[in-house]
């Protein structure tokens, strides 16, 4: 016995089911645009707004820590082996001092401190002086071009930012690559590079 499925019947069929594949394909491209504009949201708020700072034994803050991978700690000031490491603004984590140094008259101290977020980890990275730069302040986003005489061992800021010091400093092209962190400059910010800074402290390189 033979089954015959007549015109109109087959012609209902494909009706139907273009229209569940024209849902199907509406829904996976609404899924497609969420996870873009999630994924992006997140690489914004690690990469631009959070600042890890540094905490003495009694909570209050030493100054602003740059993170950088594996687990270091990089710092602009004398920090005492009670100190903590803040993350995400709210997570403490102990942090043990390696050592401090003077870099061309600034001091640095380099801590190691276990259980940071991955994702809030730079790479050290080289700049060239035609780059531009990134640094965020607590949300505050400052993008431009680094400047340095011939005199000065450090870069400084192109116009009037006032940064605060022990602020990671990125590339503006890629916001994981560290090339400096901020500094208090004897004249005001001045961003140590990562060369100088691996010149004071061998365990960076």
């Amino acid at each position: 016995m033979k089954l015959a499925i007549l015109p109109e019947l087959q012609q209902e069929n494909n009706r139907k089911i273009n229209r569940g594949l024209y849902v199907i394909n509406v829904l996976l491209v609404l899924l497609v645009a969420s996870t873009v504009m999630i994924g992006l949201t997140t690489y914004r708020n690690v990469h631009h707004a959070q600042n890890a700072s540094l905490a003495g034994a009694d909570g209050s803050v030493i100054g602003y820590a740059t993170l950088m991978v594996p687990n270091w700690v990089i710092v602009p000031a004398k920090v005492g082996q009670d100190a903590k490491l803040v993350v995400n603004g709210r997570t403490e984590l102990p942090a043990s001092v390696v050592r401090t140094s003077p870099v061309n008259g600034i001091d640095f101290t380099l801590l190691r401190a276990d259980g940071i977020p991955p994702e809030l980890l730079l790479n050290g990275a080289r700049m060239a002086e035609d780059e531009t730069i990134f640094i965020a302040d607590n949300g505050v986003e400052w993008t431009g071009r680094l400047k340095k005489a011939d005199s000065d061992p450090f870069y400084t800021l192109r116009g009037d930012q006032q940064l605060a010091a022990g602020l990671p400093v990125t590339l503006a092209s890629d916001h994981t690559a560290l090339v400096g962190v901020t500094a208090a400059g004897a004249t005001g910010p001045v961003v140590v590079t990562i060369e100088q800074l691996q010149q004071a402290f061998a365990e960076l390189k």
